[in-house]
């Protein structure tokens, strides 16, 4: 028989593991971290080591070494203050989980580590072209502007959000089709790192990410899952720490992909039952459930038009038996329902895989453009 003391010692006994491989994490990531602030110091060693012995090569063969320099060549001008600095582009995965773009310039992009505290800036094919602090990365990106004559930006963008442990590539499909529609100047397909933090801190990430879009005139967004909840704390001012809301005048329109509007059973139950979720998921994880109703209060709806997308079945049972009503898998389709939508959609796919089906990436684009999905006589609007 199982005792209420036995339990009590199991109990203790697993508070005790997981404080170890807490503490073990934290070690391992504050090694990991001075780790790679070694290699970019021997990395930038390496380069400083190639430029010069570049530059004494082409000295001895272009006129001082005995050999006449080609012709038609011309003798290179003194750097200047406006000239590309010296750089290597090292490609990388552009920022899959914790990294979140800070800066956003013509797909030039300044991140920041949320685990390392560092930055660096990538490049629109995401190739590091700097590492290291957060001014460093900006006065190289202003270098860079100057050297290539980067114009400023204008115009329309729409900013696409990925939901919580995913990542922006998930959203390639209706970014793809929005780039081809031509109507944007931006297509910004945006990394923030969705389990490390609660809604109100990725609101002032998004903050500070539209602060830097500057000549950007109208912007739409597009917002998956959690990301929908990003979007709504930040035109809440939750992210403001005055509680100050964004000019609403620079919104144009929001499509809100599965978002759980009104929380989620799913976020409730892994929180409670998976021990490691309240240590590696983040607050946002807890806000979405447990936390919902507490976190719901000031959350307004967008002071736009939007339209809402949502995954259910033909049968009305569900893709999850966990779940009550027709849901996505993960997302009742109840917590959808947004209340004020200009045209509400029931697709019958799961939650990530709403993502990836043309007739999605058609919707949004004609809702962006226009204000419904299909077409003003099959409007569903949310009362």
């Amino acid at each position: 028989m199982i005792t209420n003391e036995n339990r009590l010692c199991s109990s203790n006994k697993e508070d005790k593991i997981f404080r170890i491989i807490s503490l073990v994490k934290k070690r391992v990531l504050s090694n990991i971290g001075n780790i790679m602030i070694r290699i970019e110091r021997i990395k930038n060693v390496i380069l400083y080591s190639v430029f010069v012995c570049l530059i004494v090569s082409t000295t001895n063969i272009f006129g001082q070494g005995g050999v006449l320099p080609p012709a038609g060549y011309k003798t290179p001008q003194p750097q200047t203050e406006t000239s590309e600095p010296f750089a290597i582009p090292i490609p990388t995965m552009g920022g899959m989980q914790y990294w979140s773009d800070e800066v956003w310039f013509q797909g030039w992009r300044i991140q920041y580590n949320s685990v390392f505290k560092q930055s660096r800036l990538l490049d629109p094919n995401a190739n590091q072209y700097a590492f290291g602090s957060f001014k460093h990365c900006k006065e190289r990106l202003e270098k860079i502007k100057q050297a290539r004559h980067l114009p400023p930006m204008h115009g329309r963008a729409v900013i696409l959000v990925h939901g919580f442990l995913s990542n922006y590539k998930y959203l390639d499909k209706i970014g793809n089709r929005l780039r081809q529609s031509g109507r944007y100047d931006q297509v910004i397909q945006v990394a923030y790192p969705s389990t490390q933090g609660s809604l109100e801190a990725h609101a002032a990430w998004m903050e500070r990410l539209i602060s830097s879009l500057d000549g950007i005139t109208t912007i739409d967004f597009v917002a998956h899952s959690m990301g929908g909840l990003v979007v709504r704390s930040y035109m809440s001012g939750k992210g403001n720490k005055l509680g100050i809301r964004p000019d609403p005048r620079r919104f144009g329109r929001v499509v809100f992909i599965g978002t759980p509007n009104y929380g989620t059973y799913t976020a409730q139950y892994h929180y409670q039952t998976n021990p490691l979720a309240k240590d590696f998921a983040g607050a946002s994880l807890y806000q979405m459930g447990e936390g919902w109703k507490e976190f719901s209060k000031g959350l307004i709806v967008p002071p736009c038009p939007y339209g809402v997308i949502a995954g259910g079945t033909p049968d009305g049972k569900g893709h999850c038996g966990g779940l009550r009503g027709d849901d996505d898998g993960v997302v009742e389709l109840s917590s959808t329902r947004l209340s004020g939508a200009s045209d509400y959609k029931v697709m019958f796919y799961k939650h990530n895989a709403l993502l990836f089906q043309p007739e999605t990436a058609e919707m949004v684009n004609r809702f962006l453009e226009f204000g419904y999905f299909l077409s003003p006589e099959q409007m569903t609007p949310l009362r």
